[in-house]
């Protein structure tokens, strides 16, 4: 289990260099919006509202899978190694 701040995202801007982004409130929205049972709307509203959740690795599958289709690249090859690994523990 792993603690993520989806506030404080860091990605590469285009220069190379390391920015934080705040992706809480879409990927909340997204996970609440498109769920299709009450553990993932519920997730949805945490990161949402907390912003910094625990993360284990069921949950990490499903954000993975959710970052995945919904994310560009930048965001996609910045989280998904953090959710991989999370995954895999």
């Amino acid at each position: 289990m792993q603690r993520i701040d989806f506030s404080k995202i860091t990605v590469l801007d285009i220069e190379g260099k390391e920015v934080k982004r705040d992706i809480s409130r879409d990927l909340g929205n997204i996970l609440y919006y498109s769920a299709r049972d009450i553990a993932v709307s519920e997730l949805g509203k945490r990161i949402y509202h907390d912003k910094e959740i625990d993360v284990d690795g069921k949950t990490a599958k499903i954000l993975r899978k959710t970052v995945q289709e919904n994310f560009t690249f930048v965001v996609v090859s910045s989280l998904l190694p953090v959710l991989d690994s999370i995954a895999d523990e």
